[in-house]
């Protein structure tokens, strides 16, 4: 990944280009770290996103849509007070560091113009989102940072806003020929060439710093000496690029996955690898990160359910294992039946203070020697009724283990379906419904006291086949129960996979025999699991492709 100052000097570009003298329409916040500005610009709506999570941290006109919290946070509402209403007058970066600084003009209580300014700083952990005034004295941040977290830089109200602190690196844009030549001519010769770039130069990432020696020399590992001039031809070509701002948002597939991005094209990889040039950076940005965003959001929501379920299911998988240990043990004490029935038939042959015996067995039709061991304190009938017991007790428990392990089978499937149903959240209201589900069916009394009693009823995921038939997808069980027995007709089409936890989901057939397509449509959906009696069995691999696109429409 390659936020550095050269491609947040693209996408200020392009935001310029895009956004300039655009109306602030709305202010979301539906992350604490992501700020969304709703613009309306000749004609057309977009969506500004701003974001300085240690994850992802960026900034783009973005197509994707989150789900907003039911309470704005703080932050959201100042800018909302301030911002509504104001224009985009100039996106600019500042200087060549990972910044980029928006100015909005707005209007105070009285009416007269008052500017306001958001600057993003993009710089991995350290990223944030900063709300100052127009003369740059800041008013709130998203990360305030006071004398104990960083004794350089302070950022908090009242305090005007400066550049994070110089780590006395020079200006590519700024520099000559000859002063490359000294820096290069005072490197030592055995230093990586890359390293020497990213050392030397501020802004330059160690992507595009191994793409201008591979530039140079064929490879991305060599020193100094090995790319000799040709590293100060291919850094001044990389350095042009970006002043002149020839600008291609690429990304970079290795092994059919998204790799890299960047401002221009990448060589490095070699030939097993290809760049994929997008329409814009803000649809980079979305193809790359909307993802690995997704899932890590949905995984920070998720964590504590899924510790929680999938301690349940060690606890539950344990109890079937110690079940089928005991249900072994009965079924070997089954046998004291047949000791007892011995001892009762030749109970003449024996007499109390023999603790063997070997007797005559008639159970099994032919007449068997069987030896028998006896307690010799107990009378021969006493030795009997021993046996009897101990039989009886096996047989006994024997049904109980049978009915305990049906329970916690059942149980199990029930953990693992809702393990299942947490794969495919998609906000947190999902979730919270998920823990409804919980609470409603007793199954936790400590999520239920953790349940937001508020969660919104959330409605099946619904898509649309190729050939107009609506399918809809359960996302918890509480829906699959509502879809199965409440939605679906009779003459509707109801889909899963045999013996798995997931989805149900319904096809609405009106009435009529869909082609083989649609079918094998709502097949790559989310499956399902459930009993049945009556079926049709078909054998398909889910396309993975197809999948993706159904649910982002």
């Amino acid at each position: 990944m390659a936020f550095d100052a050269g491609f947040v000097k693209a996408v200020a570009s392009e935001l310029r280009s895009r956004l300039t003298d655009s109306r602030v329409d709305k202010v979301l916040m539906p992350e604490k770290e992501e700020v969304v500005l709703v613009l309306r610009a000749q004609r057309e709506t977009l969506r500004l996103s701003l974001c300085c999570s240690s994850n992802a941290p960026k900034a783009g006109v973005t197509s994707e849509t989150k789900e907003n919290p039911a309470v704005p946070p703080m932050f959201c509402m100042l800018l909302r007070k301030h911002l509504t209403g104001g224009r985009l007058k100039e996106v600019t970066q500042n200087g060549f560091e990972r910044a980029i600084e928006l100015r909005f003009e707005c209007h105070n209580e009285l009416g007269y113009a008052d500017d306001r300014i958001i600057i993003v700083e993009i710089m991995g952990k350290h990223s944030n989102i900063i709300f100052c005034d127009g003369e740059k004295k800041i008013i709130s941040a998203v990360r305030m940072v006071d004398f104990t977290t960083s004794s350089k830089r302070q950022v908090l109200p009242g305090m005007r806003y400066d550049l994070p602190p110089s780590q006395n690196k020079a200006d590519p844009l700024c520099e000559t020929e000859e002063g490359f030549e000294s820096k290069l001519n005072e490197a030592p010769p055995e230093e990586e060439a890359s390293r020497f770039i990213c050392d030397s130069y501020e802004g330059i990432s160690p992507l595009i710093a191994r793409e201008i020696v591979y530039r140079a020399c064929g490879c991305v590992d060599a020193n100094v000496r090995e790319c000799g001039n040709a590293l100060k031809n291919a850094f001044f070509d990389m350095v042009g690029l970006i002043d002149r701002e020839e600008f291609s948002p690429t990304l970079v597939v290795v092994d059919g996955k998204y790799a890299e991005y960047s401002f221009t094209g990448i060589k490095q990889y070699g030939p097993s690898s290809s760049n994929e040039i997008c329409t814009s950076f803000g649809a980079l940005l979305d193809l790359y990160y909307v993802k690995k965003d997704r899932e890590h959001r949905i995984r920070q929501m998720t964590h504590e359910l899924s510790k929680f379920l999938s301690n349940n299911e060690r606890r539950l998988e344990k109890k079937l294992r110690i079940f089928a240990e005991e249900t072994e043990k009965s079924k070997k004490d089954l046998g004291a039946k047949r000791y007892g029935d011995a001892i009762t038939a030749n109970i003449y042959l024996l007499k109390r203070g023999m603790d063997k015996a070997v007797l005559t067995d008639y159970s099994s039709g032919d007449a068997e020697e069987l030896t028998v061991p006896l307690d010799p304190r107990l009378a021969p009938s006493m030795n009997a009724q021993r046996y009897y017991k101990k039989y009886n007790k096996a047989k006994t428990a024997l049904e109980m283990l049978a009915l305990q392990k049906e329970k916690t089978e059942k149980e199990l499937r029930y953990v693992e379906s809702v393990s299942d149903m947490l794969t495919r959240i998609e906000n947190e209201s999902d979730l919270e419904n998920i823990k409804h589900e919980l609470s409603v069916s007793g199954y936790s009394v400590k999520l239920k006291e953790k349940t937001k009693k508020n969660a919104q009823k959330q409605k099946p995921m619904k898509f649309e086949t190729s050939g107009g038939y609506t399918v809809l997808c359960g996302k918890n069980n509480m829906q699959n129960e509502e879809l199965t027995f409440r939605t679906a007709e009779k003459n509707d089409h109801w889909f899963h996979v045999k013996n798995l936890p997931g989805s149900h989901v319904v096809m609405l057939s009106k009435g009529e025999e869909p082609p083989e397509r649609d079918f094998t449509e709502a097949k790559g959906s989310p499956l399902g699991f459930v009993t049945y009696s009556t079926n049709w069995t078909a054998y398909v691999t889910p396309d993975e492709k197809l999948c993706e696109k159904l649910r982002k429409e």
